[in-house]
């Protein structure tokens, strides 16, 4: 049983050390794919490449092709964590999930869903950070069970994304663990500070900023589309639908972040 890491990134050079360092222990294998950076990014994973052999940097062209690096695993005894580069995990949380996992605790499940703290702002010297919790707002930290699956063959979709799952018997994709449902956000072991709303680029502008998804920005002049959208809900902005209505629910918390930042 391995558990790799793949990883999807574009123009993230202020925080994709951190995300990376974060997960290195937990991860067999991370496989970065980097889709046209412009900016220190590259060149940051690159270095901690050298460093950390686990970590597999590649070059795309496309997000949408990212699953083919994905579907070949498919029926092995392999976990898939699926990372972006605006996701911190908790390391020590993690260190515990991978003893479960590698004890076989979660092998009848499909797909573990964590905790997420969707930021719109972090203090590195309070060591704390102001979101919205899963639930109800989306979580992002997902794990994924290959050992379960015939095939997931997908020609034109992010990694991890797509409906041409085939299980093997017994299993479905209704074979999910909600952990976000079982654990509070201090007792978790599977933990995101999801950083959407924050600056992640040293090329973006200062200011907050709901990126767009690569979904989103294959269609044709798709911040015009968003902001014809958020104009009919009575919102002045450009930025992501998407993230707006999934990650903005609920009640904005503060929580410590200690263990994420040490």
């Amino acid at each position: 049983m391995k558990i790799i890491g793949i990883v999807l990134i574009k123009d993230e050079d202020l925080f994709i050390e951190r995300v990376l360092l974060n997960v290195v222990d937990f991860c067999d294998e991370i496989i970065v794919l980097d889709n046209l950076s412009t900016d220190n990014t590259y060149k940051i994973v690159g270095k901690l490449a050298q460093k950390y052999l686990s970590i597999k940097l590649r070059k795309i062209n496309n997000a949408r092709t990212s699953h083919l690096v994905v579907a070949p695993y498919a029926g092995t005894e392999t976990w898939f964590f699926k990372v972006d580069g605006d996701e911190i995990y908790d390391p020590i949380g993690l260190q515990k999930l991978r003893k479960e996992i590698m004890a076989g605790q979660y092998q009848k499940y499909w797909r573990l869903e964590g905790n997420s703290l969707n930021c719109t702002a972090i203090d590195l010297e309070k060591s704390a950070a102001t979101g919205y919790l899963t639930p109800p707002a989306k979580q992002v930290a997902l794990l994924y069970n290959f050992s379960i699956i015939l095939s997931w063959e997908e020609n034109n979709e992010e990694r991890l994304h797509g409906q041409n799952v085939v299980f093997k018997k017994g299993f479905s994709k209704n074979d999910r663990l909600l952990l976000f449902e079982k654990y509070s956000w201090e007792d978790s072991p599977f933990c995101c500070l999801h950083i959407c709303f924050l600056k992640r680029s040293s090329l973006e502008q200062n200011k907050i900023s709901a990126r767009l998804n690569p979904n989103e920005s294959f269609v044709l002049f798709p911040k015009t589309i968003n902001f014809v959208r958020n104009l009919l809900k009575g919102k002045f902005s450009l930025e992501s639908t998407y993230k707006l209505e999934k990650y903005k629910k609920g009640p904005l918390c503060s929580k410590r972040i200690d263990d994420f930042i040490s």
